[in-house]
C-alpha cells in the first residue's frame, strides 16, 4: 500500500495533504463537492474541515457512548452538542 493510501485510510488528511502540496507549487483538487485551487484553499477544505468533522462526530458519539471520551482539549465540545437518540 502506498504512503498516500495509508495516510488516507488512517484519516490523516493533514499528512496526505503535506505529501502532495510539496510536490508541485501550484495544486488543485476536484471532487463531487467542488473544486479548490491553491494550497491554502485545499488545506481549508481537505484538512481543516475534515478535522472539524471528526471532532463533531466524536462529540456526537460521546453522547450515546459516554465511555468514549473526547481527548483533551476537545472534551468541552461534547457539552455544546445536544442530539437525541436516532429516530426509529
Amino acid at each position: 500500500m502506498s504512503r498516500r493510501a495509508c495516510y488516507h485510510a488512517a484519516g490523516r488528511n493533514d499528512l496526505e495533504f503535506e505529501l502532495y502540496s510539496k510536490q508541485q507549487p501550484d495544486i488543485s483538487w476536484a471532487q463531487n463537492r467542488g473544486f479548490q485551487v491553491g494550497a491554502a484553499s485545499i488545506k481549508k477544505y481537505y484538512v481543516d474541515q475534515h478535522a472539524a468533522s471528526k471532532i463533531t462526530d466524536l462529540a456526537r458519539m460521546s453522547k450515546f457512548y459516554p465511555e468514549s471520551r473526547l481527548p483533551e482539549p476537545y472534551a468541552t465540545l461534547s457539552d455544546t452538542f445536544s442530539y437525541g437518540p436516532p429516530a426509529k
